[in-house]
Order: C-alpha cells, then structure tokens, then sequence
C-alpha cells in the first residue's frame, strides 16, 4: 500500500513522497513525483486524457497512403422489419461513407441507368437463400425491363467525396432487391454494391466521345460491398399453378402473330397456411387485386412476356371487388374451374415450343398488399399452331 507524505518546497516545487509499505521479505520501494501546487491525483488524471486523446487522434488516422478500399465504405441499414411474409421486399438506407481525416476520393453518383448497370455506378444488391443444407446460394435477379433511353454522361457526377462525409444513394437503385426474389420461407442473406467500371462503362460516354475524359481517367475502376445482413421471410400464403389442360390456338393476331388462348389450361388457386383468417379480394382485370402471368423462353437467356387480359370484366372490375375471407388452411380457387369465367388470358408469339410459366397475385394494388408467386411450370406451345412472321 502507497501513502503519499508532504515535504517542504524545493526551489518553489512542493515534494510528494509515496512510499510503498513493505510486504514479508520484500524491500522497501518510493519514488518522488514533484509538482507546481498540482496534486497527484490532477496530475494522474491529466495525464489519463492526455493518453485518451493521443489514441483517439490514432484510431481516427488512417495509417499509410491513400487507400479508397481501407477509407470509404458502403454501409446498408434494413429500414423494414427483419422478418417478413413472402411477396414483400425489404428497404434499406445506403451511404457511401468516407472514413479518413485527411484524404478525398473521387466518386460517382447514381444517375438514369445506374440501377441496370448501363452506366456508373452500378449500384444494385446479391440475394442468397439459406438452402436445407444449411449452405447459403445464390438467388438469381429478376428480369426488368426498361426505356432504353438513359444518362451516358456520367463523368459530370464525378466528385471529390471529402474527408468524414458522407453520400446517401437514395436514386437510381437497382430494383433486384425485389419481391421475387423473396418467394420461400426461410433465412435470406442481402448484401448491396456500389461499383465503378470503366470499361463496362466506357461504350456510354456518348456517340460523340471517341476517348475517355480526364475525369474518367481519374477515378479508375473499384467497387464497394456493404456488410452482409440477413431477414427472415414466412409464407402464410401459398400461390399454386397447375397445367391442367392443353393450350389452344385462337385468331391471327394483326401482326402476323398467333394468338394463344390459355381459358382452359391453366388453374389457380391460393392457400391460407397460417393459423389466422386472411381477408382478401378476388382478382379482376383493373380493380384491387391482380392476377396475371409471366412467360420466359427455356433454354434461351430469360426474357419475360406477360400475356394480356380480355373479357367481360374489363369494365366491371373496376368498380366492382369482390372481398371474401380464407380460413386457416383454407384454398381458394382463383382462375379455372369457372372461377372467374370472363376473365381471358391470350398471348400473342411467333414462337413454338417448351416455356416456363409462373402466376403472380398482387392481393391489394391501392394497399401495396404482398405480391405473390407461384412456382415455374412448364408449357407447351404446338409447332403446328405457331405462326411466323
């Protein structure tokens, strides 16, 4: 134990002796700390946060050079809840972040075509689902589709992002965090990404722009990639399309087309898989609930189509909405079996052959009401009904 005794002052500094009391078999140690009318206990305490602010000044600077992958991160906080039914997408907020105290970094801010990668950045997000093997996999994009027109000029939103500030992306994000991406229950892993490529970008500076400029040149290729985050998706209803009949061959469409009719070949229907009652509306062409369906090709790159609505309930759906209510474990069936007889679907193509084909239930388009998807089923158009142009 240390207890401190006061000498007289030397040369106008007052003395504090602290000396140690002695323990079995051990000498006796002190030492002297000399002080301006400062006591000891002010002095340990300034020299505490002196030591505080010395490594709050390290922690803060970076070591080394200039380094854009240590400095500037990209940060992506969910701003829904962390576990949602199916047929919903979760939000986020993302800012690009630049860390360093004393060094700026030349970045790009989304602009049209930024979210389909036309152009820099592209910023957009990798889903994974967590498989039964407990192993995690990759969760294929949606197909968009869009006006081909966009911003190719993207070297003027080049900027010098400063020493602790920060750019929030609230524009121009890619819509691949979607609603079709969250289609079975279980754990999803999301992570977002901001990147810059030149020569990915470098076709789309302008039909006038035979070399890249200055700016271009001067911010180089990089890419950033937020930290994983992860939500929980349950799926009280399940959508369901069976192929219940064959696909039959209606009027020549106007240009040139044959008209597929798909009345009798399709079934839809929608199950409660919950332990509470759903209230719900059945589909019409134009009220609050939708049906429709999407096409794609097999064994070609995926492109959707997305056959047309005709009948009757063109005109009364959009006043008319038909509410019901589905018990626990209840089905329903949608379209087929004379559910909905006036509602028709046909598809114009010139094409014959095998197609996938999915059914998709927006259950309240004025609610923004989960919109649900049914598994791939496979289709067949007959060769001999199929027209050419």
């Amino acid at each position: 134990m240390m207890e401190p005794t006061e000498e007289p002052d030397v040369n106008g500094y007052r003395q504090c002796h602290l000396a140690v009391m002695p323990r079995a078999n051990k000498p006796i140690e002190s030492f002297t700390v000399t002080s301006n009318r400062i006591s000891l206990v002010q002095l340990l305490a300034l020299a505490l946060i002196g030591l505080l602010l010395v490594g709050s000044v390290v922690a803060q600077e970076p070591k080394g050079e200039k380094d854009m992958q240590r400095d500037v991160v990209l940060v992506a906080k969910l701003t829904s809840a962390a576990k949602m039914e199916a047929g919903n997408k979760p939000t986020f907020k993302l800012t690009v972040t630049n860390n360093s105290s004393k060094y700026a970094y030349p970045m790009v801010k989304p602009g049209d075509g930024s979210e389909v990668g036309w152009r820099s950045p592209h910023v957009y997000s990798t889903v994974e689902f967590l498989g039964a093997d407990k192993t995690w996999q990759e969760v294929k994009p949606p197909i968009l589709g869009r006006c081909g027109l966009y911003n190719s000029q993207w070297e003027d939103d080049i900027f010098d992002l400063k020493p602790k500030t920060s750019l929030e992306i609230k524009d121009w994000i890619s819509a691949e965090c979607a609603s079709q991406q969250f289609v079975a229950a279980g754990k999803y892993r999301i992570v977002w990404r901001y990147v810059v490529d030149n020569k990915l970008s470098k076709a789309n500076l302008g039909s006038d722009s035979k070399e890249e400029p200055a700016e271009v040149k001067k911010i180089g290729n990089f890419q950033l990639a937020s930290k994983p985050i992860e939500i929980e998706v349950t799926k009280p209803l399940n959508l369901k399309l069976a192929v219940s009949g064959k696909v039959t061959a209606g009027p020549m469409a106007t240009n040139g087309y044959q008209r597929f009719a798909f009345d009798n070949a399709l079934t839809v229907t929608l199950k409660n898989e919950s332990d509470l009652a759903r209230a719900l509306v059945k589909p019409t062409q134009s009220g609050d609930a939708r049906l429709h369906f999407e096409i794609t090709k097999e064994g070609e790159k995926e492109s959707l189509s997305w056959p047309s609505i005709i009948g009757s309930d063109l005109e009364a759906a959009v006043s008319t909405s038909e509410k019901f209510e589905l018990a626990p474990q209840e089905s329903t069936v949608l379209l087929g079996d004379q559910a909905r007889p006036n509602m028709s679907y046909f598809w114009e193509t010139a094409e014959s052959g095998k197609f996938k084909i999915r059914a998709v239930f927006h259950s309240s388009t004025w609610k923004n009401g989960p919109v649900l998807y049914s598994p791939w089923q496979e289709i067949v158009l007959p060769s001999e009904n199929a027209a050419t142009k």
